[in-house]
């Protein structure tokens, strides 16, 4: 070999070598780049894996409780199913404590109380239909259900009645209607439709419209078949219903109730339903009245404050005029005494209460029905207030009600009526210095012009002594200058 052969041969070695240390930084950056895809696609393929081990109905169910419309829409394609059973949701159960007699035989066995646990309503939302409903998503529903989610023993559907999720109500109602129904639209059910709900479920939902007592659910199932009248209800049911009529104002569910047999009498926590009436609801009076509610009856239990209170002494302090007429007309005890008590009640007359609320056309009323217009207020608690003694007139001139004073005076009110001092603070006072305290200066000049006695001396004061207002002590200075 020459030398030039040499020289030659070994510079391409050369040039081979250098080149292939110079490639060697991009060869292992790019075999660390294919390395690095490699665990990326391995990671994805085992979470993947992974994910096809947990069943796709509860992938649909994590992407209904996260209300992701696209996950679900995508899920459902793929064959979900939104009324399967999968280990999601826990249960909702409720309870109540009630104080039941002891199971122990023998005598005063019934004198020893127990604790009693009634276990009333359980739900699990361990379908993703059923977590729909007890999220309250409407639009959650009406995926699954347009996609064929069947609703086993129809739990999910009473569910939503039973809580009164109304948008989710009326989902089910189209779902399960005739053709023609659209999420929208009117609900479009033929007889076909309204078989549905004239067996059982029928009867259960009933039921749940009844204890909901919710007015838009009433009409949603009116549309459907589903009929709640007098001539349907069980005992409960009519009771149940009484009571929504109350708290909704709702004199046809009263009616119903009534006309189903709900008893007129019942009470709320101690309170007659015919109380409440006559306090809030003057429209369902004279219902609870036909269906035999006692005129008088008294409230008891878990408010003290109003014990012995009748529902004429509630619409006597409301100042429903045509209540108190109705009641009256009624029988009701034109002078009953509530009950005086440490709680705050004390012992008065529904004149008292109409008096002190200054509701003069309600006073008069009573008195020309009969009330006694010089009624005073009794009772050991009473001296504890202070108010022992007291008549409608000083209840009256106290809160400066000078229409009612005046109906009070003209009905023959003792003008100079003293109250009762005693041990525990009250000072005996009359009318004219109850309002002459109290600053009422146009009490204080009806009393007056009525004959009021100025210079009358109770517990050693005049209204002149007890009053710091100028102009009161101006007429009373004048009314005395006048009388010397």
């Amino acid at each position: 070999m020459s030398a030039v052969t040499h020289v030659t041969t070994s510079s391409t070695i050369l040039a081979f070598v250098i080149a292939c240390c110079l490639a060697l930084p991009a060869w292992s950056a790019g075999a660390q780049e294919a390395a690095d895809n490699a665990e990326e696609k391995e990671a994805a393929d085992n979470a993947e894996e992974k994910e096809e081990v947990r069943s796709i109905d509860e992938q649909l169910w994590d992407a209904v409780a996260a209300q992701d419309r696209e996950l679900v829409t995508k899920l459902l394609g793929r064959g979900a199913d939104g009324g399967a059973l999968v280990e999601k949701g826990g249960f909702h159960i409720g309870f109540s404590m009630v104080r039941g007699p002891s199971s122990d035989e023998g005598e005063g066995a019934d004198e020893k109380p127990r604790w009693q646990t009634n276990l009333r309503y359980s739900y699990r939302a361990n379908t993703a239909l059923r977590k729909s409903v007890e999220d309250g998503s409407s639009e959650m529903v009406r995926l699954l259900l347009a996609a064929g989610a069947d609703d086993a023993d129809d739990v999910a559907f009473q569910h939503a009645v039973r809580e009164g999720h109304i948008e989710v109500v009326r989902d089910f109602l189209v779902a399960r209607s005739d053709d023609g129904s659209d999420w929208e639209g009117p609900i479009v059910c033929g007889e076909s439709c309204r078989d549905q709900y004239r067996g059982e479920l029928g009867e259960k939902l009933r039921g749940h419209l009844l204890k909901s007592a919710n007015a838009e659910a009433f009409s949603l199932f009116r549309q459907v078949g589903l009929v709640i009248d007098s001539d349907n209800l069980s005992p409960e049911q009519a009771s149940a219903l009484l009571m929504a009529g109350f708290k909704q104002k709702d004199v046809e569910k009263v009616l119903m109730a009534v006309a189903g047999g709900a008893d007129p009498n019942l009470t709320d926590r101690g309170i007659p339903l015919l109380a409440v009436a006559a306090w809030e609801y003057p429209q369902v009076v004279t219902a609870l009245l036909d269906a035999g509610a006692d005129v008088n009856a008294k409230v008891t239990g878990e408010f003290p404050e109003a014990e012995g209170y009748t529902a004429l002494h509630y619409a006597a302090s409301k100042g429903h005029e045509d209540v108190v007429a109705v009641l009256l007309g009624r029988g009701a005890a034109i002078d009953s005494v509530s009950e005086a008590n440490s709680s705050g009640s004390v012992a008065a007359t529904p004149l008292m209460f109409a008096a002190n609320n200054g509701h003069a056309a309600v006073a008069r009323t009573l008195i020309d029905a009969g009330a006694d217009v010089n009624a005073k207020v009794t009772g050991e608690f009473s001296k504890v207030e202070g108010l022992e003694g007291f008549t409608a007139l000083h209840y009256a001139a106290s809160k400066g009600h000078e229409d009612v004073v005046a109906v009070l005076l003209g009905r023959g009110a003792a003008i100079d009526s003293v109250s009762e001092a005693n041990s525990s603070g009250s000072v005996a006072v009359t009318p004219l210095m109850l309002a002459a305290n109290k600053g009422h200066a146009a009490v204080v000049r009806t009393l007056i012009d009525a004959g009021a006695d100025v210079k009358l001396k109770v517990s050693g004061v005049t209204a002149l002594k007890v009053t710091e207002n100028k102009d009161i002590e101006r007429m009373l200075k004048d009314a005395k200058k006048r009388r010397d």
